[in-house]
């Protein structure tokens, strides 16, 4: 059986990109653009694994999705992407104790993000 994933991420660009490449490597990928419906999906289905962008309806709409579904869902992986290093100037990682406290994710990647870089992360993740 394959492993489920939920994207999350208003650009369509990036969901088209990452969609197939994550199918062939034989998951089974439900996107949505936004925050609610991510919770909406959440809802009504289990997932092994979670990628969110940071800036989804808001600037920092994916930090909060990513604190509730470690909340409601503490066993499933969340991989967090993100421009807002490369776009803000702010350096956001999971180095220190602090940063972890708050960034509720297992993986934060800078976009942009190749394909196998991901895809092994998320090998990782669901081993």
């Amino acid at each position: 059986m394959s492993k489920k994933i939920l994207l999350v991420d208003g650009n369509a660009a990036f969901r088209t990109a990452m969609v197939p490449e994550l199918a062939e490597a034989g998951y089974e990928v439900t996107e949505v653009e936004t925050a609610e419906a991510a919770r909406q999906a959440l809802s009504q289905s289990a997932f092994d694994l979670a990628i969110s962008n940071t800036a989804l309806e808001h600037v920092d709409s994916g930090f909060g999705l990513a604190f509730h579904m470690k909340q409601d869902y503490p066993a499933m992986p969340v991989i967090l992407v993100t421009k807002v290093n490369q776009q803000e100037g702010l350096h956001f990682t999971l180095n220190s104790a602090a940063e972890r406290a708050w960034i509720k994710a297992d993986v934060l990647l800078d976009l942009p993000i190749r394909g196998e870089q991901l895809l092994s992360e998320i090998k990782r993740l669901t081993a």
